[in-house]
Parts: C-alpha cells; structure tokens; sequence
C-alpha cells in the first residue's frame, strides 16, 4: 500500500491495482471526469500484473511482471515522460500558469502532454539503445525514478533542487536519464521525498545522492548537493 497526502494506492495480493482518493490529474488511473474518489476502483487499461508502484504529488508509477514500467497523471514538469504534439505556447498559457508557480519547460522540449489518466509505457533504454527491465521505481513531487536490473539509476522530471543527480545542472528532463554514477556503484533500492532522493548499493551503503535545499534540511546541508554520500548501513 502507497499512502500519498491526497490519494492511495493498494497493491493487491493477486498483483492488481487499485486506487482511490484525489484524481484531478489523472492520477488514479480512471476513466472518468470525477476530480476525485471515495471509492477503491481498479485502475483502467493495466491489464497486466502489478509488482511495485509509487506515487507523486499528482502521478504514478508501476511496473509489471516483465519489468516493463507505466505511468499516468500530471505531466506538467515531465514526471510521466509523456511528450506529444502540442504548440509549446499552448502549454505555458493553458497550464503552466495555473498553479502556483510556472513549471518547467526542459531544453529541447517544443511540446508536452500535461496530464494521462491512461496508463502509458514509458521505455527506458540503455547506452546500447536496448529497452532496460525496471525492476524498483521512486516518485517524489514532481520527479521520478527507476532502477533497472543492472542496478542503473533513471530519473526524469523536475530538478531544481537536484532531484535528477545531473551532473550536468540539468533543472529538468521529460524522459528518464542515466545517472552517471549509478553505472560503476550499481544501485539496489530508491526511495524519493519531496524534493530528493535516496539510493541504496547493493553492498547495502545508502547515498543520499540528491538533497533538497529547503529551509528543513539547510542547517543539514548548505545548499543543494547533487553527489552521493556514503552512509554505513
């Protein structure tokens, strides 16, 4: 069972899905206008058998039995890896705008699909350009990542406060990327919070590779670190 702040999810022993709770984004996976949900419902269009799920602000993740990994929700930062063909001008004014503060756009994006309430394949490749098996997935507020069965680390979505472990600085990706580190430190299980992330080897050493820079953490860690450290199991 995934208990979120406005919606569940229950994995059951039969390895199905069901949800219930807030849905304004889709997130329950219903084919329905309802905003939300009081009722425990399978999702619809997952026929295939559940093994992990995780939750966002306002997305999901699951994976199935052949290690293939979906999603539905919110896409406003990317976090369902969904893009399709929509004026980019269409997207800022229509939904960028409506919340609280603008989401991000990621470089190179000319179109995003800002929310699915139909679970989507999400494929996640390798440096060979081969589809990888998901076999553990984490999901913060508005980011997501995957752990395939080499121990690689994926993350996609927003990154501002170095969610994504990017080298690089990226503040944002609408598909999941490699974390670098992750290909000589292989990766066993990932956890996510709000806005950071944590990983554990498989020598049983966590790394808490992402932090959040929020007034909480800061007299913790002074800025926002986006390298791992090594902590003793």
């Amino acid at each position: 069972m995934n208990v979120l702040t406005f919606f569940l999810l229950l994995l059951l022993c039969t390895a199905r899905l069901w949800t219930c709770g807030w849905n304004e984004q889709g997130q329950l996976g219903r084919v329905t206008a309802e905003a939300s949900s009081s009722l425990l419902a399978p999702v619809d269009g997952l026929a295939e058998l559940v093994v992990a799920v995780a939750g966002g602000w306002a997305h999901t993740l699951a994976v199935d039995a052949h290690g293939r990994l979906w999603a539905w929700g919110s896409n406003r930062h990317g976090q369902i890896g969904k893009v399709r063909e929509k004026p980019l001008e269409s997207y800022r004014h229509a939904k960028l705008f409506t919340g609280r503060r603008p989401a991000v756009v990621p470089a190179g994006v000319t179109s995003v699909e800002t929310s699915s309430s139909t679970p989507t394949r999400v494929s996640i490749r390798d440096e060979c350009g081969s589809e990888v098996r998901v076999i553990a997935v984490a999901a913060g507020m508005t980011f997501s990542a995957a752990v395939d069965a080499a121990g690689r680390l994926y993350t996609w979505g927003a990154g501002r406060h170095g969610e994504l472990g990017s080298v690089s600085g990226a503040v944002a990706a609408s598909e999941p990327t490699l974390v670098p580190w992750s290909l000589s430190c292989p990766v066993h299980a990932v956890a996510a919070g709000q806005r950071h992330l944590f990983a554990m080897d498989r020598q049983g050493y966590g790394k808490w590779c992402l932090f959040d820079a929020t007034p909480a953490l800061k007299a913790h860690v002074p800025g926002t670190c986006r390298h791992r450290t090594w902590i003793p199991r």
